[in-house]
């Protein structure tokens, strides 16, 4: 029969027939079932959500203290060439007889021999020690320090002043070297 848009008996039987017949082709699933579905993927979703902040700063932090190990190095390599290079002129204006340089010289000394423990035990040490000219440069180094260390308990002669400023400058190019490396790495 025709039935009319508007009247209300027709649509709701209509409706009601089409509701009948595709709960009967497919099956509705429940409300609550369907609110603990998406309950479960919403925390689901939260969880890896929060996982992926924590990895990032995890990630972001482990980039910072690389950053800083490297300016660490480079600052120490950079420093092992400074009093390298004021050891050397100390030992130059010593050779050359000036008193208060050759005063200064065993303090000038220390602070370059401990420089190598800073390269080796500091903060330093481990991108340092991956470099290719590190084990020259420490080898190097602490061969200079065990030929000088007893020169210095016995007092400089002018022989000796002469020969640490050759052992000195003996080391300029295998350190600028490792410079050169820190401060590409």
């Amino acid at each position: 029969p025709l039935t009319h848009p508007l009247d209300g008996d027709a649509a709701a039987q209509t409706a009601n027939a089409a509701d009948t017949s595709s709960a009967q082709e497919h099956p509705s699933v429940s409300w609550p079932f369907l609110r603990t579905g998406i309950a479960v993927a919403l925390a689901v979703l939260c969880g890896l959500g929060g996982l992926l902040i924590v990895k990032s700063e995890q990630t972001r932090t482990l980039d910072s203290f690389t950053r800083q190990s490297q300016d660490y190095a480079d600052w120490a390599s950079y420093q092992l060439e400074s009093e390298r290079a004021r050891l050397e002129i100390a030992l130059l204006k010593a050779e050359r007889g000036d008193p208060a340089a050759l005063d200064d010289l065993p303090h000038r000394y220390e602070i370059f021999a401990s420089r190598l423990s800073i390269l080796n035990e500091g903060e330093s040490a481990v991108s340092v020690r991956s470099l290719p000219t590190y084990p020259a440069v420490n080898r190097d180094m602490q061969q200079f320090i065990a030929d000088f260390d007893p020169v210095f308990a016995d007092g400089l002669s002018p022989e000796e002043v002469t020969a640490m400023r050759h052992a000195v400058a003996a080391l300029n190019a295998a350190i600028r070297g490792l410079v050169m490396e820190t401060t590409q790495g």
